[in-house]
């Protein structure tokens, strides 16, 4: 039976976190966190081309039947390209990789679909996060302890790829585009039913990732390329 949590608008009322500030002073606070467009493009840019060009040469090995090599080469591409997912769309949702920002609209787009991440859901998801961080009232996207586990399986899948964790969220995504309906507890509590703007937006990005895969997909049949939608 799935936990029981009260209502996060009850808790937004009545729960408050006692933080403890770290004593800098706010000019120096501002200078550790200045934006520029330039370092932003120097970073985003710079793992584009890295993430191309291990694609590019495991392509290469996979279109030459050169199977241990492609084995090689995707499981580096594969090391460099699972940052997206949780790493990169974190700093771009909020907001800290370029001072301009419909950069980071735009990138924050880009990696999400790359890495079949509903960016509305995440950012609605985060703020809680950032709010009530670890206390689970309040939190429920970070749960600690977590259950560390040396399961073979779970190795395996760590290692190489996550087929559980790709199904769960390939599910989730058809659930929420097809029905309208969250996966969770939690997702229904960030997007409440007196805000039907939100569940839309999540709405239209879950369709905008499975048209973009789906579309990868279908070139990758009409042109012969099963590499391409290994390596994406």
């Amino acid at each position: 039976m799935a936990e029981a949590f009260e209502p996060l608008a009850q808790v937004r009322k009545e729960f408050k976190v006692n933080w403890y500030r770290s004593p800098i002073e706010n000019s120096r606070l501002k200078q550790l966190t200045k934006r520029t467009d330039i370092r932003g493009f120097v970073q985003t840019i710079g793992y584009l081309l890295l993430v191309a060009a291990t694609a590019s040469v495991a392509f290469y090995f996979f279109t030459n039947r050169m199977w241990l090599a492609f084995a090689v080469a995707l499981l580096v591409h594969g090391t460099i390209y699972c940052f997206n997912p949780g790493l990169i769309t974190h700093e771009f949702s909020h907001g800290t990789v370029f001072k301009t920002r419909w950069l980071n609209a735009f990138f924050l787009r880009l990696f999400s679909l790359l890495g079949l991440v509903n960016f509305h859901h995440y950012k609605r998801s985060h703020t809680y996060h950032h709010i009530y961080t670890l206390h689970l009232r309040g939190d429920r996207e970070v749960v600690l302890p977590g259950n560390p586990s040396l399961n073979p399986a779970k190795l395996f899948w760590l290692f190489t790829f996550n087929v559980p964790l790709f199904w769960l969220i390939l599910k989730n995504t058809v659930k929420l585009a097809v029905l309208g309906k969250f996966d969770r507890e939690w997702s229904e509590a960030i997007f409440p039913d007196d805000d039907p703007r939100g569940q839309n937006d999540a709405r239209k990005w879950a369709w905008a990732i499975l048209l973009f895969h789906a579309a990868v997909l279908v070139v990758a049949a009409v042109f012969n390329l099963w590499a391409l939608p290994v390596l994406i």
